[in-house]
């Protein structure tokens, strides 16, 4: 698998901040979906099944409880 970028350390904005963690992470997914068909495994099947995992692990961070600080 592909190293991580770390974020950036300067202020950015939101869309930056965004653009940058795209391209950390895009070496790293286009391996897993590259790795998937090597296996043997359809493309759409790949692709929704990484969509799927997106979207759970979007819907435990949104249900979970936050902790305030103050």
């Amino acid at each position: 698998m592909a190293a991580i970028n770390t974020p950036p350390t300067s202020e950015t904005s939101r869309t930056q901040h965004m653009k940058a963690c795209i391209f950390a992470l895009e070496p790293s997914v286009e391996g897993l979906f590259n790795a998937a068909l090597k296996a043997g495994w359809d493309q759409e099947p790949v692709l929704v099944a990484i969509i799927n995992i997106a979207a759970n692990s979007a819907e435990k961070i949104k249900s979970s409880p936050r902790v305030m600080h103050s």
